[in-house]
């Protein structure tokens, strides 16, 4: 495993965009994918940014990267806002 150092670059934000990675075709994240979303969630939980905004592609199988990363945000622990933005590309 590989650090970059333990610098926070966390910095308050209008918006953060997610970037997707591989949604598997039963509809589950992949770790990457799970990673990324945990990561946004717990930033907007925090109050440093205000909106999410995903961005991926089509998954393994019927479910989009996006649907996938949106599920994530909505069933998180601590919810973020029920109105985050979704951007399909």
């Amino acid at each position: 495993m590989y650090f970059f150092g333990k610098t926070d670059y966390s910095r308050p934000a209008d918006a953060a965009l997610v970037f997707g990675a591989r949604a598997y075709a039963n509809g589950e994240p992949s770790q990457a994918l799970y990673d990324r979303v945990r990561t946004a969630c717990d930033l907007q939980c925090a109050g440093v940014v205000k909106t999410l905004i995903f961005s991926g592609g089509p998954g393994d199988g019927a479910f989009h990267e996006t649907d996938v990363m949106r599920r994530m945000a909505l069933n998180a622990e601590s919810p973020p806002n029920p109105s985050c933005s979704i951007y399909k590309d």
